[in-house]
């Protein structure tokens, strides 16, 4: 206890020692971190914008057109919906549109001589882009540039670029659906001709006639055989007939649904032009300077009056 003691003191007498150089050491690392932050440092602004992606089955037919008896669908999409933005809002399409048409290259004063100038550019691009889930589950992105109008621009246009490539790959499968019921309608509609041209053939050979008597159809012809045939035909282009009515209207609901091409993004809150910087906070940054000097300083002097009495004994 009384060695721990004598350390102390001895301690705070080299600290008192050094108080001057203590104090002079921090102050001086302060003034050239304010003075190196304030001119070198670029200031920069956040544009962000918080959304939540739309249940893409909420516009498809089904829903639309209520053929599944008014079955309820949820407007905000699920987690797998909020997955799918976030790695579309991630990707490198989204990164790669932003970085063409805004040549960001230039922008952000990339050398393109140079080896490796993509990567260098991509990874610049990253560190101000992010795409984050919200503890709400809502998605945020947001970006940072030394041009708070340029941030809200290229915001805005990622929005439009996600919400586009989102809807792409569902109105694709739609289209593919669509696709589907034309060939089948061409099929239906050259089957319910060759069905009619059949039915008024075998009525010109047997002279066969339908009439309809107190509600009820009635046909008649020279042959009994032929009748009965002709009774079938009438029966299978009917059958044909309402399903090809049948496969029009569900052609048509795809086709309606891929013409309403909704969004696929709820916004919650729309990106704004920044009129505060959100980096560098300078006076943080200073104050941290001064910490780091302080004790470097202390373990200095320290460090030196250490190697002084070693000297001494030997």
């Amino acid at each position: 206890m009384p060695s721990q003691e004598y350390n102390l003191i001895h301690i705070l007498r080299i600290l008192k020692k050094w108080r001057n150089h203590i104090l002079i050491i921090p102050l001086v690392a302060m003034v050239f971190t304010a003075i190196f932050s304030w001119f070198f440092l670029d200031d920069y602004y956040m544009s962000y914008v918080r959304l939540y992606p739309i249940n893409m089955a909420y516009n498809d037919r089904s829903n639309m057109f209520n053929v599944n008896g008014g079955v309820n669908i949820p407007y905000f999409g699920d987690k797998d919906d909020v997955n799918r933005v976030l790695t579309t809002a991630n990707s490198q399409e989204l990164s790669q549109f932003l970085i063409d048409k805004y040549g960001l290259a230039a922008h952000y004063k990339v050398d393109t001589t140079k080896k490796y100038w993509k990567t260098k550019l991509r990874k610049e691009f990253e560190s101000n882009f992010k795409a984050i889930k919200t503890e709400q589950g809502a998605i945020e992105m947001s970006i940072l540039d030394t041009d708070p109008l340029f941030a809200k621009k290229m915001i805005d246009d990622a929005i439009l670029k996600v919400d586009e490539i989102t809807r792409k790959s569902v109105n694709e499968n739609k289209q593919i659906q669509l696709d589907m019921f034309d060939n089948l309608n061409y099929v239906q509609t050259v089957k319910v001709a060759s069905s009619a041209d059949s039915i008024a053939q075998l009525a010109r050979q047997f002279h066969i006639v339908a009439r309809t008597v107190g509600g009820a159809e009635v046909v008649e012809g020279d042959d009994y055989n032929a009748v009965q045939k002709f009774k079938v035909l009438i029966g299978q282009q009917k059958n044909a007939v309402e399903q090809l009515n049948i496969s029009l209207d569900i052609r048509q609901q795809i086709k309606s649904s891929i013409d309403a091409n909704s969004s696929s993004l709820s916004i919650i809150e729309r990106p704004y032009v920044a009129d505060r910087k959100e980096k560098p906070k300078r006076s943080i940054i200073v104050l941290i300077a001064g910490l780091l000097a302080l004790a470097a300083a202390v373990f200095g002097v320290l460090a030196i009056e250490e190697m002084r009495e070693i000297r001494t004994k030997l």
